[in-house]
């Protein structure tokens, strides 16, 4: 389901999974008008784009989909994470990302460096939450409800990547975390024991698995994030990137792995 210059697509599986993959920062795509705000230069924001995209990601969701028993359902960003980022608050005022000195909250300021993105408009800032931020959201709500209706349960896999050296503005928020070779992200009221265990085990090949380190917490809608709903339950699966992209058939190992954490899901009763 893609509707025209929509900045998502949901990817309907088997009605019968509970499990969604969530893909929010895999795309390079700027629309023009948005890219008139950005202060880089074209070069500059080519070197950008490979600092802060969860390069492959996409990819890897959709093959692990194709090998599940059971293809679960897939939700993609379908623009840059420097157009919004839509795992943010959206209230600087609860975005710890979103503090001067990181400039990176639902609508980054700041490079991964430190420099200036995109000035501190309000006016555009606002334009931006209007037209990607809020229909993500709403969207992605919409889904989860939807999988609730049907089956009563919902498990997020919340899939991202990070490079093997910190970069400057994560050195600003948690600046002597580890760097595993896969990060496991939970949270207290929506991550149960079973499933942080899960993931542990489907990614321990790749090397040591860390929780909550270097990045912590995992996506649920605020919808659900702020009642407590424990109906909705999710775990962020962060790969380093150097472990797929400059390994030889590191993607087809990682793609088994996430694939094996689908079945664990879908299997639980």
């Amino acid at each position: 389901m893609k509707k025209p210059d929509a900045s998502f697509e949901v990817i309907a599986c088997d009605p019968t999974s509970r499990a969604v993959i969530h893909v929010p920062h895999s795309s390079t795509l700027i629309p023009a008008w948005v890219r008139d705000h950005i202060l880089l230069t074209d070069q500059e924001l080519v070197r950008e784009l490979a600092f802060m995209t969860d390069a492959r990601t996409d990819e890897i969701a959709c093959a692990a989909a194709d090998n599940a028993t059971v293809r679960p359902w897939i939700f993609l960003n379908r623009r840059s994470r420097l157009v919004v980022d839509p795992e943010r608050f959206p209230d600087p005022a609860d975005e710890p990302m979103a503090a001067p000195e990181i400039g990176m909250g639902a609508v980054y300021t700041r490079t991964a460096h430190g420099g200036i993105l995109r000035d501190d408009d309000a006016a555009h800032h606002e334009a931006l939450l209007d037209r990607y931020f809020r229909p993500y959201a709403t969207a992605l709500t919409q889904l989860v409800e939807e999988r609730l209706a049907a089956l009563g349960q919902v498990t997020i896999i919340d899939l991202h990547s990070y490079p093997l050296v910190a970069l400057p503005y994560e050195q600003l928020h948690h600046p002597d975390a580890a760097r595993p070779e896969c990060c496991i992200g939970v949270d207290p009221t929506h991550t149960p024991p079973a499933l942080k265990d899960a993931a542990s085990a489907a990614f321990a090949t790749l090397g040591e698995v860390g929780v909550n380190e270097p990045f912590a917490g995992t996506y649920v809608p605020l919808a659900f994030y702020n009642e407590g709903d424990i109906r909705v339950t999710s775990v962020m699966v962060e790969l380093r990137r150097d472990t797929y992209l400059e390994v030889a058939g590191g993607m087809m190992s990682v793609t088994g792995m996430l694939t094996t954490l689908i079945d664990t899901v879908d299997a639980q009763p």
